[in-house]
């Protein structure tokens, strides 16, 4: 599936043994989703780190809690391209 949006750091799981700072895409559609990549680690990852403040469009799975497990992202201009 292809989602497009802006990518944020935000609070993720307050309160729990959970809690911590997650990269989050902003949709100009829809909930926001947290990002994950297979195989990296759900509390750092320094490729989607980086991203933040862009703009992308990406290609994963959704589960069913709203975490997307990214297979591919490219950076665009806007939300639109």
């Amino acid at each position: 599936m292809e989602f497009r949006g802006l990518i944020v750091k935000r609070r993720f799981g307050s309160g729990t043994k959970s809690d911590h700072f997650a990269v989050w895409l902003d949709q100009p559609t829809g909930p926001p989703l947290v990002l994950r990549r297979p195989g990296e680690s759900a509390y750092e990852d320094s490729l989607l780190n980086g991203l933040v403040g862009k703009n992308v469009i990406c290609h994963g799975t959704l589960t069913r809690n709203n975490t997307l497990f990214v297979d591919d992202i490219r950076v665009v201009d806007r939300v639109g391209d």
